[in-house]
């Protein structure tokens, strides 16, 4: 059951509008007075506790301990890492006015320095090693466009930093989060993805290797969706990190990094949104089920059953009850809006009958089901949901993947908002023509091609080196 006016936008003809529209309407967020500030609201705020709660999961396995660090950073600090100063000075808060009138202080775009210094200050040995730390937080960037999650001068992430004996044991782990990374994306946001390396042009400043995950959205944009780093001893020479070996002397450490941010929630949503609304997989879903009274709230027997059935479901889904009176347009339209994962309804004559009316979020489609046969039909819901978010988000995956082999082609499939594999001779110049020319950039590098290659680059013609994606992004 659809109702045409959930939203004026539609998705396909205008994802820009459609998308600030069903975000603002589905209640995830509130704009601030402040230019790339945003609060959270409850729903929206929920989605990421979610995935906090799916990650945690995974970092608790791996023995990955949590802390928090302070959010500012010395400039002087800041500047001890070039390259680090390279990559974020454009888009830095600097604190100018302190009770210190010497010292220019930083919030923190990133949390490597912070990190440096808390592990110079308590490293002292390998027994001590390896050290795997990971922090839930905010982070602070300067955006001339900002874009609710996409694009924000404040957003929320966690950040994993870890260190260790060598450079082998840091790159495994950079390696092991960014596949797990992977898993998440595609398991539990039912979102299809590329993963690779980055370029030398895109890579984190500082770091030797980053491995990322790219998502496309449904306009052919790519999404940096996650990444991790091996930062191998970039990180510990500038800080002077060391402890002492199994022999007595000193080393610097190897370091990793790697987090997903808030910029994940724009992912879910433009892949997963219809025009009706919000749509979440069932592990992030704010509510499972949106649970009703129709036609008569002031019923106490039918309050009662609702309520029954709110306890009974509770232990096992999200549940949203709702005993206030609403027309059964304004209750399935508000429940479509926020993305719940099907809504029941409930009158004094479906009371009688013994049933209540069921609505999934996929399907749409209205089902009157015995109160005797709803356990079974939630369970039916709930075991094939997310096959059935994912092969949808597959097919329009697929439709954006493509192909090119010369630079003629490359340019009208990027222009027709194509995600785009080429194979490329990985020579920075020609990267910066690239985006100069069609606004594209590498996303990531899938194979690196042996010395025996007969493949051509796309934009060159040398001897290619790598298989990788470029595209326009967000």
């Amino acid at each position: 059951m659809a109702f045409k006016k959930n939203l004026a936008s539609s998705k396909d003809d205008n994802i820009s509008d459609w998308y600030t529209e069903v975000i603002s309407k589905g209640n995830l967020i509130h704009y601030s007075n402040i230019k790339g500030f945003m609060s959270f609201l409850p729903n929206g705020w929920k989605i990421w506790q979610l995935i906090k709660k799916e990650l945690t999961k995974e970092f608790d396995q791996r023995d990955i301990l949590e802390l928090c660090l302070p959010s500012l950073i010395s400039q002087n600090d800041f500047l001890l890492e070039k390259k680090h100063l390279e990559g974020f000075a454009p888009e830095l808060f600097i604190v100018t006015k302190t009770s210190n009138e010497t010292e220019k202080y930083i919030l923190r775009p990133t949390s490597e320095i912070a990190f440096c210094n808390l592990w110079r200050e308590t490293l002292r040995n390998y027994r001590q090693l390896p050290i795997k730390h990971n922090q839930w937080t905010s982070v602070f960037r300067v955006e001339k466009n900002t874009r609710p999650f996409l694009r924000n001068s404040e957003f929320f992430w966690h950040e994993i930093h870890s260190c260790f004996e060598t450079e082998e044991q840091s790159n495994d782990f950079a390696v092991d989060i960014w596949k797990l990374y992977q898993r998440f994306i595609k398991d539990i946001l039912c979102i299809p993805l590329v993963a690779g390396e980055k370029t030398e042009a895109e890579k984190f400043a500082g770091a030797k290797t980053t491995y990322t995950v790219e998502t496309i959205m449904p306009d052919g944009q790519a999404l940096q969706s996650a990444t991790s780093h091996n930062l191998s001893q970039n990180f510990s020479k500038a800080f002077d990190i060391r402890y002492q070996t199994k022999n007595n002397d000193y080393q610097n450490v190897f370091s990793m990094s790697a987090g997903v941010s808030t910029r994940i929630i724009g992912a879910i949503i433009m892949t997963h949104g219809d025009n009706d609304g919000l749509v979440f997989p069932t592990k992030v879903a704010p509510y499972h089920i949106s649970l009703n009274c129709i036609f008569d709230d002031t019923n106490q027997e039918l309050n009662a059953k609702l309520k029954e059935l709110a306890n009974k479901y509770s232990q096992k889904y999200r549940v949203h009850l709702n005993l206030n009176k609403y027309s059964t347009v304004e209750i399935i339209k508000n429940s479509q809006l926020r993305g719940d994962c099907c809504v029941l309804l409930m009158g004094p004559n479906d009371l009688k009958k013994n049933e209540i009316v069921f609505i999934d979020r996929i399907s749409k489609q209205k089902q009157f089901i015995n109160l005797d046969h709803l356990d079974q039909k939630l369970e039916e819901l709930f075991s094939t949901f997310d096959q059935k978010l994912y092969q949808k988000a597959k097919a329009v995956f697929e439709t954006k993947v493509d192909f090119a082999q010369t630079f003629e082609e490359f340019e009208q499939k990027i222009a027709s908002g194509k995600f785009v594999r080429v194979f490329y001779c990985n020579e920075d110049l020609y990267e910066k023509q690239i985006k100069e020319k069609t606004g594209a950039s590498s996303r990531c590098i899938i194979k690196h091609l042996d010395e025996q290659t007969q493949e051509r680059c796309f934009i060159s013609n040398k001897k290619a080196k790598v298989e990788i994606y470029f595209a326009r992004s967000y």
